[in-house]
């Protein structure tokens, strides 16, 4: 889900980081392939063991639909390639599922679901954020059968979990969240699914985070870190790494995130994942600079620079230069910051991306205030606190509009 990751990320460096963690890759084609346009009102019919591959752009929708008998068990997995995807599953009766967990831009999505009644069931397939660069998504259906006991117990623990999901999102019931997340634990284990154990330990993690027990969060991430390890999947254990290096950062305590992160490299290395290798090098520059270790900070920036650039994606450049420019804040040079946060700024302005434009000329103006230049400051919150009321992020305005009335009390 994306409440458990994006909306606790840094609100500045690490901003659009799950959207931006995979590089395209062209999976092997076992199946025939069909690449065909369906909309909403034509959607194209799904078949057994038939794969699809679709072009998506940030705004698109795609149309599938797959006609089911009572009882029958169904599994679609969703290959993403560059692009983080969501999926909506409308039923006969108008009762509509999401399913999304948060496996980046280039992880596996799955809808499990045993039909209620006979009839169609609707799929509608999207990309999860606007402010991205175009992708791509190789679906296939991998079970149609008359549910067996175990397919049983899945379903039963993707809507546990999913439960568990809607009480985390409300601060008046996440800890009954975690007894929910706890149902879910023991039907996972019921069905002998490591992967599914392992991402529901880590929504409990999640749960413990936004309740502000970091240590508990800490404890519960290393126990998935470590269920991820025994199932063989680097990316979960990878992503997990990376999540714990974000509470250390929240707690400006910086070696843990330096370690973290150096842990997880190796596994996006392994995946030849380079965008998600680009990322976690801005990471762990970001960490030697708030360390005060400069050098290191400029090598580690130079080359998740270089590979930013060199994945041709517009939002995975703008977001290395801009954290660049955040690590030259943290090492003093602000200078050399604004340099490279203008340059973040030019591509979120040529792409439209308004979000990032204005969360860039947020730490331009941290960088004008350090400078010494108050009133280039207020111009960049200003410019940023219309962009924000203009898309009604309302808590981010508040946060700019703070700045420039403590800046312009300084007049």
């Amino acid at each position: 889900m994306a409440d458990g990751f994006m909306n606790t990320m840094s609100r500045n460096r690490c901003a659009g980081l799950l959207f931006g963690f995979a590089a395209l890759l062209l999976f092997s084609q076992t199946t025939r392939s069909e690449i065909q346009t369906a909309s909403e009102e034509n959607p194209l019919m799904l078949q057994r063991n038939r794969s699809v591959q679709r072009q998506l752009s940030p705004s698109g929708e795609h149309g599938f639909a797959m006609k089911l008998f009572a009882g029958q068990y169904f599994q679609l997995e969703i290959k993403q390639q560059g692009i983080d995807v969501a999926t909506t599953v409308s039923y006969p009766d108008g009762k509509k599922l999401e399913f999304d967990t948060p496996s980046g831009t280039n992880g596996t999505e799955f809808v499990r679901l045993i039909a209620e009644a006979p009839g169609v069931y609707r799929l509608a397939v999207r990309s999860l954020f606007k402010e991205v660069d175009p992708g791509s998504y190789r679906l296939r259906v991998t079970a149609l059968r008359s549910a067996t006991a175990r397919d049983k117990i899945i379903v039963s623990a993707v809507a546990a979990q999913r439960r568990g999901d809607e009480l985390r999102a409300k601060a008046e019931t996440r800890v009954e969240s975690i007894r929910q997340y706890e149902i879910a634990l023991t039907t996972w284990q019921s069905a002998g699914d490591r992967s599914g154990e392992a991402s529901v330990i880590r929504a409990i993690g999640f749960a413990w985070f936004r309740m502000g027990d970091s240590g508990k969060a800490i404890e519960t991430f290393n126990r998935a870190a470590q269920v991820w390890h025994d199932a063989g999947d680097l990316r979960g254990e990878a992503f997990t790494y990376q999540t714990i290096g974000f509470i250390y950062e929240r707690q400006n305590n910086f070696q843990p995130v330096l370690e973290n992160n150096q842990r997880a490299l190796p596994f996006w290395r392994r995946l030849h994942d380079t965008v998600q290798v680009a990322f976690t090098l801005s990471t762990i520059g970001d960490a030697y600079a708030k360390l005060g270790n400069k050098k290191q900070a400029a090598g580690y920036c130079k080359l998740s620079l270089s590979l930013g650039r060199n994945t041709g994606k517009r939002v995975i450049e703008g977001a290395m230069l801009r954290n660049c420019g955040q690590m030259f804040i943290a090492t003093n040079d602000h200078n050399l910051a604004k340099d490279y946060l203008a340059k973040s700024l030019a591509i979120w302005r040529t792409a439209n991306f308004k979000s990032n434009e204005a969360i860039t000329l947020m730490v331009l103006g941290e960088a004008s205030e350090k400078l010494g230049e108050r009133q280039q400051a207020i111009d960049h919150y200003s410019q940023a606190q219309t962009i924000l009321l203009m898309l009604n992020d309302q808590s981010r305005a508040a946060e700019v509009k703070a700045r420039i009335a403590r800046l312009s009390g300084k007049q």
